[in-house]
């Protein structure tokens, strides 16, 4: 693996400044979503923050020689893909007026049992990262693009301009996500990206919230 401890502490960066948007966001949208569509956000949020920190962490420890824990590493993938689609169902739930903070009806949904089938053949092994890495990239997409409209509405182009960034950024980030990490050179490209960003992310959230939220 081409894990340095400079690198690895350096992996933490993106994270925090994700942590920091996060926060920010979740300030914001506590009383103008509704309750399921907030918590819908901050379970996606926090499942993209505890994959970061997980895959943070996986390197801290393989940098300074303590273990080898490939169980860390291994679950950022289905965290972030599932944190950033909660996290782009609630955005785009919110800028459609369904996740606007009103009274709504509740409704049962009655979960019926369906027969278990069982079949003697033996399951096919699938070990490809891609379907993760389709839902993340989605997801993240389309989280983005509720941001820029967000944006759009409130006549900030200077958020939705540093959001498209951001988007582009991670989209490069995800590309990367499919190739060889076990090059330091590779590694060190994907941080710079990644930091970049989860930066623009930011920019773009402070932005938002100064202008628009705040008020």
């Amino acid at each position: 693996m081409g894990f340095s401890v400079p690198m690895a502490l350096f992996d933490l960066v993106p994270v925090a400044l994700y942590l920091v948007s996060a926060v920010i966001f979740q300030r914001d949208f506590y009383s103008r979503m509704n309750k399921g569509c907030y918590a819908v956000f901050c379970a996606g949020t926090v499942m993209v923050i505890v994959g970061g920190l997980f895959k943070a962490s996986y390197k801290l420890l393989y940098a300074f020689g303590i273990c080898d824990f490939p169980m860390l590493s291994d679950c950022f993938m289905p965290f972030q893909a599932t944190g950033f689609t909660l996290t782009a169902i609630a955005v785009i739930g919110y800028v459609l007026g369904k996740g606007k903070e009103k009274k709504q009806g509740t409704e049962t949904v009655m979960a019926t049992a369906a027969p278990v089938l069982i079949s003697a053949k033996t399951p096919k092994l699938i070990t490809s990262k891609m379907l993760f890495v389709v839902f993340m990239v989605l997801g993240l997409v389309a989280a983005h693009i509720g941001y820029m409209i967000i944006a759009l509405r409130n006549k900030r182009k200077t958020s939705a301009v540093l959001f498209l960034i951001s988007m582009i950024m991670e989209l490069g980030m995800g590309y990367l996500s499919t190739r060889d990490f076990t090059k330091a050179s590779m590694n060190w490209i994907g941080e710079i990206v990644n930091f970049s960003g989860m930066l623009f992310l930011l920019m773009g959230t402070l932005d938002l919230h100064r202008n628009v939220f705040s008020d």
